[in-house]
């Protein structure tokens, strides 16, 4: 449906409603050429994802054998699993609990890699730029966690430039 305005859409609807056609209501399949672009954001909080991670951590081997392969580096910062990270509400250091929030995302992120869904554009907001740099190959896993736990900002990073947007209101 095609329309200039609220008033313009809902004179469509009700002509919808009452059977009546007009040009601007296309119906019928649509077949693209090209998929859609697709964007993964990542916002860096993962309260959210941790009983997610939790679950599909036993159910999904893509998940398993990434945090399988962390633990060895991610011991070398702690005393506990990151499935023991992941559980404790409130960790005393504010950076253990960044580093878990990165890995649930990222997690999430190569579970969708494993079922082929493949991001054209990766974007991260706070503690989530750390996986979009991850996914967009800048920076590797470890590479993040060890900034996250040094609390080196993005600045000190060779060749990035971080983008501003700016919307008019």
């Amino acid at each position: 449906m095609i329309t200039e305005s609220k008033e313009q859409l809902k004179e469509q609807i009700n002509m919808i409603v009452q059977r009546e056609s007009f040009s601007s209501v296309f119906s019928g399949k649509i077949t693209r050429q090209k998929y859609a672009p697709i964007c993964f954001i990542f916002s860096g909080k993962s309260r959210q994802l941790k009983p997610i991670i939790k679950s599909l951590y036993q159910s999904q081997p893509a998940i398993y054998s990434l945090l399988e392969e962390l633990q060895p580096f991610l011991s070398s910062f702690f005393t506990k699993s990151f499935l023991e990270l992941m559980e404790e509400g409130n960790l005393e250091n504010p950076r253990h609990t960044q580093v878990v929030d990165f890995i649930c995302e990222y997690a999430i992120a190569k579970l969708w890699h494993s079922w082929g869904i493949e991001p054209s554009i990766v974007m991260g907001y706070a503690m989530g730029n750390y996986a979009a740099l991850v996914l967009a190959e800048i920076l590797t896993v470890e590479g993040a966690i060890s900034l996250i736990l040094e609390n080196r900002k993005f600045k000190s990073l060779p060749n990035f430039y971080p983008a501003s947007i700016v919307t008019g209101k």
